[in-house]
């Protein structure tokens, strides 16, 4: 299987937003040499930003337009292999992260984040 990286919401909403001079180099490259993937619950998480009045479009807008422009894919990883991989992440309780960086850990796959807790527990966090 082809290398697969995924976004991490904040990513994925400042590239939505024409923010891509916002990643750090490494997670530049990454963005720039593998297929770009996200979490369904990416799409959830900004569809819960969108009811809070956090950003103005749904995640799954935010979806479409980046497939078009950067070709995101949709993960469909079967949502027990996530959850299996989610119960060993007990360095949080936040289920947003929890699911997001177990979808990528399921294929040992780099997560574009700037989440520092996240980057001090999963080893394939990619920022600069």
């Amino acid at each position: 299987m082809a290398s697969r990286t995924y976004l991490d919401t904040h990513v994925t909403v400042w590239l939505y937003g024409g923010r891509k001079h916002a990643l750090g180099s490494a997670a530049l490259r990454a963005a720039e040499r593998d297929p770009l993937y996200v979490s369904p619950m990416v799409i959830f998480e900004i569809d819960l930003l969108r009811e809070i009045g956090r950003v103005y479009d749904s995640g799954e807008s935010m979806f479409r337009d980046l497939a078009k422009r950067l070709g995101l894919a949709l993960s469909d990883t079967p949502f027990k292999d996530v959850i299996a991989e989610a119960s060993s992440h007990l360095w949080t309780h936040d289920p947003f992260d929890r699911i997001i960086v177990a979808e990528a850990a399921v294929y040992g796959s780099p997560l574009v984040t700037k989440d520092p807790n996240i980057h001090d527990h999963y080893s394939y966090a990619l920022w600069e």
